[in-house]
């Protein structure tokens, strides 16, 4: 899979997807200080999902209605590292399986899809 992982992603979550053999692409590595709607614009254009802990993505897809290969967003900020790894793990197969077009939140308890609206579909 491929994804663009905004800044606030933990760098041992993005090892991790690595060294599972995706292609990760970091803001903190190569687009540092982007704006959230340009880091969504570049994810949509080279189709990687956006992975987050930010919530104002929700409201660029939904609220201003821009077009998105799909956002995962991690709801676990206060666990420690070895935990939200486990998290992961726990439903990566659901998410290989059905992120692509979709707004994807993991909590702790649970792990809500919503489909998006402006998906590009060719």
């Amino acid at each position: 899979m491929r994804f663009l992982a905004d800044e606030n992603c933990h760098g041992g979550i993005i090892q991790w997807l690595r060294r599972q053999g995706h292609d990760v692409l970091w803001a903190t590595e190569t687009l540092q200080g982007s704006a959230d709607d340009v880091l969504l614009h570049i994810a949509q254009q080279q189709e990687r999902l956006l992975l987050t802990a930010d919530l104002d993505f929700g409201e660029l897809v939904y609220r201003e209605r821009l077009i998105s290969h799909g956002v995962i967003l991690l709801r676990l900020e206060d666990w420690p590292l070895e935990e939200r790894l486990a998290r992961l793990h726990d439903v990566w197969a659901r998410l290989e399986a059905h992120a692509i077009g979709h707004f994807v939140v993991i909590t702790a308890e649970r792990i809500r899809m919503r489909p998006l609206t402006r998906y590009p579909t060719t």
